[in-house]
């Protein structure tokens, strides 16, 4: 018919993936005289999201809204797409965007949604909000943090991703409402004194939404926020996990299927540890090159002979770096500004220099375990607990061994399995964990399983996942983590935690079948002490310390916070 749209299946859309790790920010008023004021931030706070999407910086100003948003876009597959903010058909939504949808295809199908060949994962979920809302985000699979300004009824909202893999900060005064993707980009508008107080320093880490400044707020895995300017009321609310997998498939196809998802054709890297997780990975996504960071200081903080087996395998190239405490030293204040505030994490020296090392490649695409052990219980802490609790005592690598002797000393029978593994997990061994709240359902011997990855993932991988994305995004780079896509969390979840874990057979058993079943080496597969990335932070700043774990990162995180006094960050005394 003469004069009709053709309209495209979704299977036409040959750049949808367009965009991926991106900055957002954003200001909406309650009052005209706000409008200055909300110009001002995000055209002063662009300067603070530009390196997480050095190919195009843009800010739609709408006066009638009192509102201004921008994004900074890194385009990974079409430099020549639209971009950010994305605005509607019938221009009443605007978008700013940071992330990736992986099953976009199911959700096209699923709310009949047509889109053009140049049309990308922004326009998606335009169109998804435009049929139904907030109800679209339990079906989506993918990484995400986006703020939509309906422009008709005068209302922002904002939403992240299940586990916050890209995260969302926001702060609010009487007159307006400010978001971004970086923190320190609201620490301009927020004067409020920032405080590493004692519930840090419990996990070393902010958790619950928490900043360092109690103005400053971080939105939650899992749930989204609106906020209506004419009555400036806020609402948060978690979304529903309705549109989860259903149990079924299994842990080998699931995985299989994520790799395809998250796979891409331009050059690619692989943070590649000498462990399962990553050498997993490395089988399923050939990328073009795996670093390895490695120290000769002790060999608990070396894999690189393991590394170079499994990259010898399956034909890729090894990039090993061995940075030393000099480099630390000279390039503190440079992890602290790109770690927008500190956090005692063990691999945030060693994914600095990763990151440093792709950007000096020109590779943006990078492959993460992150997920790994928090879903199929890989931490050499969860193996030591489940023998406590079963009355075994497992033999441990030396390195190891002050974590057992700390869990022999803090573990009382009399409190609950709950208490009992977060005061393992707790940094600061006074802590007192009170405010921790852990569902009763799942505080019991029987659900072991459910209940140290519900405590890891509401407590350590929030942090893992920040200090990921803080770094990689300051280098211009996309991080992707298979282990965290829906279907290989449900695939996870229904294990049993002896499916998982053997105290004298170690952890993650059906990664380490699937691992053998796809050529990953023996010295591998067959390897139960797990290492990953991490530093000798003790040893370079004065414990000399060679145990890895809770011990010898304190010391890190105090030159972290030193260095963000030095930066003249306001700072609580």
């Amino acid at each position: 018919m003469r004069g009709k749209k053709r309209k495209y299946n979704y299977l036409d859309c040959k750049y949808l993936r367009g965009i991926t790790v991106c900055g957002i920010i954003g200001c909406v008023g309650n009052r005209r005289k706000s409008l200055q004021e909300a110009y001002r931030f995000v055209s002063h706070g662009q300067i603070y999201i530009e390196a997480r999407g050095p190919d195009r910086s843009q800010i739609i100003n709408l006066p009638a809204n009192v509102a201004s948003i921008g994004m900074a876009t890194l385009s990974i597959n079409n430099p020549s797409q639209h971009y950010g903010p994305y605005c509607s058909t019938n221009r009443r939504y605007v978008l700013t965007y940071n992330g990736e949808i992986y099953n976009g295809r199911d959700l096209c199908q699923r709310f009949d949604i047509w889109l053009s060949p140049i049309e990308n994962d922004a326009h998606l979920l335009l169109k998804l909000f435009e049929k139904v809302g907030t109800k679209c985000l339990p079906y989506i699979n993918g990484m995400f943090a986006f703020a939509i300004l309906d422009t008709q009824l005068n209302r922002l909202t904002l939403a992240v991703d299940k586990h916050s893999q890209k995260p969302l900060y926001w702060t609010k005064s009487q007159n307006l409402l400010a978001f971004s993707s970086v923190y320190t980009a609201l620490a301009q508008l927020n004067t409020e004194d920032q405080s590493f107080s004692d519930e840090f320093l419990e996990f070393e880490n902010f958790v619950g939404g928490r900043t360092p400044s109690s103005g400053i707020h971080k939105l939650k895995g899992g749930t989204f926020a609106e906020y209506t300017p004419a009555d400036d009321r806020l609402r948060i609310a978690e979304y529903s996990k309705v549109g989860s997998p259903q149990a079924g498939t299994n842990v080998a196809d699931s995985l299989v299927s994520a790799a395809g998802r998250l796979a891409t054709s331009l050059p690619s890297a692989l943070l590649l540890s000498g462990g399962i997780d990553s050498a997993i990975l490395a089988a399923l996504l050939r990328p073009n090159v795996a670093v390895t960071v490695s120290f000769d200081e002790h060999d608990a903080y070396s894999e690189e002979v393991k590394a170079r087996e499994i990259c010898d395998a399956f034909g890729i190239e090894h990039v090993v770096i061995k940075p030393d405490s000099t480099k630390l030293l000279t390039n503190i204040d440079d992890i602290t500004r790109r770690l927008q505030f500190p956090i005692g994490n063990a691999s945030v020296f060693p994914e600095y220099v990763i990151y440093e090392e792709l950007a000096k490649r020109g590779i943006r695409v990078c492959y993460s375990g992150l997920g790994a052990d928090e879903f199929f219980l890989g931490y050499e802490r969860m193996r030591l607990f489940v023998a406590k609790i079963a009355g075994k005592t497992p033999a441990v690598a030396d390195n190891y061994l002050p974590l057992q002797q700390h869990l022999n000393s803090i573990y009382d029978p009399q409190v609950s399995p709950g208490e009992n593994y977060l005061r393992l997990l707790a940094r600061n061994p006074s802590a007192k964990l009170s405010h921790v709240a852990i569902p009763e359902e799942l505080n019991s011997v029987d659900q072991l399983s459910e209940l140290m990855t519900w405590i890891e993932t509401e407590f350590s991988l929030p942090g893992l996942l920040r200090t990921t994305d803080a770094l990689s995004g300051s280098f211009g780079i996309e991080v992707r983590a298979p282990y965290l896509d829906d279907e290989v969390i449900a695939a996870a979840g229904q294990l049993q935690l002896w499916d998982k874990l053997d105290v004298d057979n170690g952890t993650k058993l059906p990664l380490r079948r699937l691992a053998a079943n796809l050529g990953v080496p023996m010295s591998v597969t067959h390897d139960l002490v797990k290492r990953g990335f991490a530093a000798p932070y003790g040893m370079w700043l004065g414990t000399q310390s060679k145990a890895r774990g809770i011990f010898d990162r304190s010391v890190f995180l105090s030159a972290l916070i030193e260095s963000h006094q030095r930066l003249n960050y306001p700072v609580a005394a």
